[in-house]
């Protein structure tokens, strides 16, 4: 597999063994297509980036924005493409 354009383009930074494991703020849209936007290194920055764009965004957009905690973007993109069980009746959410 090779890098994620992003990566090409000057972040190289988020796969040093140094660096925490970074969260990905991505675009989905239907068909589980997925745009990377940008990276965060904290939490409650992914967090208010997504918040904003969520607000930014109209009833006509067609797709989500999501926050996604990976390694690298492919494994995030993995992630999201996975199909999950349903959770259990009776859970909490």
């Amino acid at each position: 597999m090779g890098r994620h354009p992003l990566l090409r383009s000057g972040l190289e930074t988020i796969n040093d063994k140094e660096s925490p494991m970074p969260y990905f703020l991505y675009k989905v849209m239907p068909g589980k297509r997925f745009e990377l936007i940008e990276h965060f290194d904290a939490y409650r920055e992914a967090r208010d980036a997504a918040r904003a764009r969520r607000k930014q965004m109209s009833a006509e957009d067609q797709y989500t924005i999501k926050v996604m905690f990976a390694k690298d973007p492919e494994q995030a993109e993995r992630l999201m493409s996975e199909e999950r069980e349903a959770r259990p009746l009776g859970e909490d959410a």
